[in-house]
């Protein structure tokens, strides 16, 4: 009777801790692939900003005096005209090193936390507003854009459409 009390006290243990453990372990990153392609062309700067995996808006500032900094340096003044095509390459590698694709990772992991594809968020905003037609579900989305599906008869000048592809939290 002793033995099988300590199997069940044992047993019981080892349920607790595992458990326990599975209670603990983090909630897995949906844009953990996304950020580990990201580090892989990364300038130095980018590296630092996706260390943590979050983009704050003082890194995304941060990124935008660098590279004004770096198109000063081009002699381009970085809101004027013309700047950006005469110096080419070089005004293009400032950008791509400093707020270059971070920028637009920040905005879809804003708007997509979930990661289930900006055009699955999209139109589950539309469908929120009433605007897409009953017999489409947004996860008919997943891998299709959402405007250039005639049957849907999306008029592009409505003010719900233009508010979910701007900001499809709303």
């Amino acid at each position: 009777m002793r033995r099988r009390t300590r199997e069940w006290i044992g047993a019981g243990v080892i349920a607790a801790v595992v458990g326990g453990v599975m209670v603990l372990a983090p909630t897995p990153d949906p844009y953990a692939a996304v950020l580990a392609e990201a580090r892989k062309t990364a300038s130095d700067f980018q590296l630092e900003v996706l260390a943590d995996g979050l983009i704050t808006d003082a890194e995304i500032d941060r990124g935008i005096a660098q590279m004004e900094d770096c198109l000063r340096g081009l002699g381009v003044e970085p809101y004027g005209q013309g700047g950006m095509e005469i110096a080419g390459q070089d005004a293009e590698r400032c950008i791509q090193t400093t707020v270059g694709a971070i920028h637009e990772l920040k905005w879809r992991m804003e708007m997509d936390p979930a990661n289930k594809g900006m055009m699955v968020v999209i139109a589950e905003c539309l469908h929120r507003h009433g605007v897409l037609p009953d017999r489409y579900e947004p996860a008919d989305f997943r891998d299709k854009d959402v405007t250039v599906d005639p049957a849907l008869g999306l008029d592009l000048s409505d003010a719900a459409v233009g508010d979910c592809f701007n900001d499809p939290r709303n």
